[in-house]
């Protein structure tokens, strides 16, 4: 019997020994294996509410995000780079967290409004550091406090939206989100982009926005974005000017009769084309001057005299289909297009002497209750200004003048008759 039970003993013995062994190596390949682990920035936690540290599979923040393109002033319309307003408010933001409680700023933007307000717990603390030197990239705001917060951020930038000066694309595009890709939180992201001006509106180009899944309200001029889930995502929109990119001229002028003497009516006939490469962005004017040779052209921008300010209406080309005393505005013409128009005008005493004959189109404001504030109703090609002599310097605004073939009206008595 004795012999029997040692012999179990060593059996069993034999069997456990081997199952210790392998659960003892086991363990400490575990041990041996194991990722590393490093010590997380402790969040207080109070009666009130407590902060815990997100697991992976919880959202980083909620932040909820509009941006302003706004549009030029009307002197400004040629203008290459355009100003934001970015609006930005975030909740659940870890302003405990030294690598991801800051912004960086865009260089040169112009801070509104920055304030945080503590949430949980709701007796922390949270303020506000501007360009933190301990931060690589200035300029920079810090929203550095105990636990949770919301925060709120409002700037003007000059450097998220801008026009290439060879055309009339502006491209709209910033960045969202922390820079660590595994940092995932919820967005709702809108773009507006009003104009006040009526017939210059901007609507974004079609194919060329992104993200994807946003929607598009046409009347408020409004993109928007909603993402229950997203790491960093970058926005782009392409719109375009539709004010820039025409070229006015006066293609031809006739004249009947052509040796009228004062008092008689006589019509002028004008065609007017666009050789730009786009339509223009508004309605387009024609004006007529008769003046004393003595005066020279009206190559002033503001020189109305001979025109609009000494014959009014009479002086303003009548495009069809009515050709009425009132239709001296005309919708607009598209590349390569062209329009004829006429107005009668009365031969005027101060014709007596040499008197020459001038159209311009799209002339400078001449008070008939529509304001804009560059050359002309429509400001052509793509970039202009004005030199010291007050003319423009791009060529699409100084071939808007055509003379009447140079012809001077002598009284019957100088005509050697």
């Amino acid at each position: 019997m004795d012999t029997q039970r040692e012999h179990r003993k060593r059996t069993v013995l034999s069997l456990i020994l081997p199952l210790y062994l392998g659960i003892s190596l086991a363990l400490l390949l575990a041990f041996l294996t194991r990722s590393p682990s490093y010590g997380a920035v402790p969040i207080p936690s109070s009666g009130k509410g407590t902060a815990t540290a997100p697991t992976q599979d919880e959202v980083w923040y909620t932040r909820t995000q509009t941006v302003i393109l706004h549009e030029p002033s009307n002197r400004e319309v040629f203008a290459t780079i355009y100003t934001t307003t970015s609006m930005i408010r975030i909740d659940g933001f870890k302003a405990y967290d030294p690598f991801f409680n800051w912004f960086r700023l865009p260089s040169g933007a112009v801070t509104h409004t920055a304030t945080c307000t503590p949430t949980v717990p709701s007796t922390g603390t949270c303020r506000v550091i501007w360009n933190d030197p301990t931060k690589n990239y200035t300029p920079n705001v810090v929203f550095s406090g105990t636990g949770l917060a919301e925060i709120y951020l409002e700037y003007d930038a000059q450097n998220l939206a801008s026009r290439d000066p060879s055309g009339p694309t502006i491209t709209l595009q910033y960045k969202v989100g922390p820079s660590d890709p595994n940092k995932q939180f919820i967005l709702s992201n809108t773009i507006l982009f009003p104009r006040s001006l009526y017939g210059a509106e901007w609507y974004p180009i079609k194919g060329h926005i992104s993200p994807a899944g946003y929607t598009y309200d046409r009347d408020d001029y409004r993109l928007s974005w909603s993402f229950t889930r997203t790491s960093r995502v970058t926005f782009t929109v392409l719109l375009r000017e539709p004010l820039l990119g025409s070229d006015l001229v006066v293609e031809d002028i006739q004249m009947s009769p052509t040796s009228p003497n004062v008092g008689d009516p006589v019509r002028f006939t004008v065609t007017v084309r666009n050789i730009g490469p786009y339509t223009t962005g508004r309605p387009i004017l024609a004006e007529l001057f008769v003046r004393p040779v003595i005066s020279g052209p009206p190559t002033v921008l503001t020189d109305h005299y001979g025109g609009w300010m000494s014959y009014f209406t009479p002086t303003l080309v009548k495009w069809p289909p009515l050709y009425g005393e009132s239709d001296y505005w005309y919708a607009g013409l598209g590349p390569g297009e062209a329009v004829t128009g006429t107005t009668v005008f009365t031969w005027q005493p101060e014709c007596a002497e040499p008197c020459d004959v001038w159209v311009k189109v799209d002339p400078t404001y001449i008070q008939l209750g529509v304001g804009y504030e560059w050359y002309g109703q429509n400001p052509e090609g793509f970039l202009c200004a004005l030199d010291s002599s007050l003319q423009p310097t791009c060529p699409e605004e100084n071939n808007n003048l055509r003379a009447y073939i140079q012809q001077i009206y002598l009284p019957l008595v100088m005509r050697n008759r």
